[in-house]
């Protein structure tokens, strides 16, 4: 599904960890009764297989989701499990499985069946983005019930999805496709009747926006779509951490969003401009970052030298169309090579961009 696939960018940053904050709460409220939530793999009890749904809502500009923790309590035994599944889908159905990752039941409380003690869902998802927008989370586990037929369930049972109250969004979904439980097979709002949510906690990272103004020096034309590359690094080191190509709008500005929290050097790098590097930059949320770029490096060595003179002398004299016509030549942006250009070369002859 295209949806699924927008989800799945992999976290992939090399970079220190840093410490998941709580996106989303929804604790158990210590008095509402859990709904079961498992696919019966056993053949009479197929029938009650019962998903249930609950939505929540991530605002701009997205999450990175690290970990799923789904509150429940346990009426059987979990090492008949099977599977223990998460879904995040943007409506509340089973005719499509949309598993995001699997996981692994906690039990918190000692005891056997038919003693019905805590035990949770605990999913690991290691930096899964989600971008803006409501989306219904799911999770279960797939077990037998009555394994040996006797009739007891108590080599199998049931896990159960505690719920709270008041509900935050819509209260959950049930979708229980075999009719065991009377609902049939479309998702019912507020399940078994109630009007409440279900128990569960999304921890990880939320991005931060950073913006500013890129000042290209000794240029008068459109600054629209230019593109800028801005690199963030940890301080004193020329390796990106991450790398962010961006076009500027017609008054220079930029943004992009990042999850990196902490202190960073900013480069930033256009084509016939030197780069600059700011060190030292917090980012611990909403960050601004104005840099002024030093112009003349028509050949992207970072330094403006004789090579520079070379091409600028080679392009002298054309516009586009025209043989020999180099955009990076057109220093000032006037869509022509010129004495103008050299003026610019001549001023800034030297000078050498920040690492």
């Amino acid at each position: 599904m295209k949806w699924l696939a927008s989800l799945l960018l992999a976290l992939a940053l090399g970079v220190s960890v840093v410490c998941a904050e709580v996106l989303w709460d929804q604790p158990w409220d210590g008095v509402s009764r859990g709904s079961p939530a498992q696919d019966f793999t056993d053949t009479a009890n197929r029938i009650y297989s019962v998903w249930l749904f609950d939505d929540f809502t991530v605002p701009e500009p997205g999450w990175w989701i690290d970990r799923v923790t789904v509150y429940g309590s346990e009426q059987g035994n979990p090492t008949y499990n099977l599977g223990v599944y998460l879904s995040i889908s943007p409506a509340p159905h089973v005719d499509v499985i949309d598993v995001v990752a699997m996981g692994t039941e906690v039990v918190l409380e000692p005891g056997e069946w038919p003693l019905r003690r805590r035990a949770n869902l605990v999913f690991e998802l290691n930096g899964f983005y989600l971008p803006p927008g409501t989306y219904y989370l799911s999770a279960w586990v797939r077990r037998p019930f009555d394994l040996n037929n006797d009739g007891t369930g108590n080599d199998g049972g049931q896990w159960f999805w505690l719920r709270t109250s008041p509900t935050l969004g819509e209260p959950f979904y049930l979708h229980n496709p075999g009719g065991g439980w009377g609902f049939g097979g479309n998702p019912v709002g507020g399940g078994w009747l109630t009007e409440q949510d279900l128990a569960f906690t999304i921890e990880g990272r939320a991005t931060v926006t950073v913006s500013g103004t890129v000042e290209l020096r000794d240029y008068e034309g459109d600054r629209t779509g230019i593109p800028v590359t801005i690199e963030i690094r940890n301080p004193g080191s020329t390796d990106a951490l991450e790398t962010h190509v961006v076009s500027l709008d017609e008054e220079g500005r930029y943004s992009f969003q990042t999850l990196l929290r902490g202190i960073y050097d900013l480069s930033a790098k256009a084509s016939h401009w030197l780069r600059q590097t700011l060190t030292d930059v917090s980012i611990t949320g909403d960050t601004i970052a104005n840099f002024t770029l030093t112009n003349g490096d028509i050949d992207g060595d970072n330094e403006v030298t004789l090579f520079d003179f070379g091409q600028l002398v080679s392009a002298f004299g054309t516009m586009p169309g025209d043989n020999g016509w180099n955009p990076d030549a057109d220093l000032d942006g006037d869509v022509e090579v010129t004495l103008f250009d050299f003026g610019i070369l001549v001023r800034n002859f030297g000078a050498i961009g920040d690492e």
